[in-house]
Order: structure tokens, then sequence, then C-alpha cells
């Protein structure tokens, strides 16, 4: 029992750190985002390495992401492998755009499948709890039994 309470921590302390890497990819990202528009708006200057390095920060983020989903290892290299290569294809804001969308595809997929290993795991809360209801009603039972036979 306790050895699972221990690997059930680490798996959450894995999770946490996962979306704490993946959250500060996102931020970096959001501020080369910034740039390009603040320059292509401000100055009229044109750099299409703020959106490329915008897309490698998502792609960093969400292979930390990818990483702690329940999920087989042939469909989660497949699905870096997708982003990846979408980030390392950006060089202006249509093909960034276009990176956008299949992260965000892949996103929406991740927490489909995230959200089925969640209902999962409640499933079987409910399941151990009303058997270890009844099982502590049936030890009940059996006390007063044995205490009322008793001469």
């Amino acid at each position: 029992m306790q050895m699972n309470q221990t690997r059930n921590e680490a798996e959450e302390q894995r999770k946490v750190q996962m979306a704490a890497i993946d959250a500060r990819s996102h931020i970096k990202a959001l501020g080369y985002e910034n740039l390009y528009f603040s320059q292509k708006t401000a100055m009229g200057v044109y750099d299409p390495f703020n959106l490329y390095a915008a897309a490698q920060q998502r792609a960093d983020g969400h292979m930390a992401m990818e990483v702690g989903i329940e999920k087989d290892k042939t469909t989660m290299q497949n699905s870096i492998h997708d982003v990846f290569a979408s980030a390392n294809a950006v060089k202006d804001l249509d093909s960034f755009n276009s990176f956008m969308r299949l992260l965000k595809a892949e996103q929406d997929e991740d927490q489909q499948s995230e959200l089925k290993y969640l209902q999962k795991v409640g499933h079987r809360a409910t399941v151990f709890g009303w058997l270890y209801l009844s099982l502590y009603v049936l030890g009940s039972l059996s006390l007063i039994l044995s205490q009322y036979l008793e001469p």
C-alpha cells in the first residue's frame, strides 16, 4: 500500500514538473510572438525567426506534456515528430498559423485521452469504495452475530 502511494506521488510530481516546463515554454513562445508583432507593427521589420522560435518553444512544451500522458509509445513519438516537423517548417505567419492549428488538434486529442484516463481512475475508485464499504458492513455484521451467538 505504501509503495503504491509513493508511486502515485512520484507520478503526480512528474506531471507537475512537465506542466511547469510546458508553462515556461508557453511564456517564452508568447514573448517571441509579441516581439514579432511589435517589430512588424512599430518598425515594419519582418523577422520570421521570432515566429520560428515561438513554434520551437511551443513544440518543446508539447513534448514535455506528451511524455506525461498515458498513451502508447508509437503514437506519442508520431505526435512529437509531427509537431516538431511542423515547427521546423515555420518561415512566415501562414506557416506559423498552420503549426498552431496542428498543435491545437494534438492538444485536443491529448485532452480527450487524459479525460478518459481520469474517468477510468474515477470508476476504479468508485468500485473500490463500494468494495470497502461492503466488506466493512460484512465485518460489522459478523462481529455482531458472533457476540449474539456467544453463550
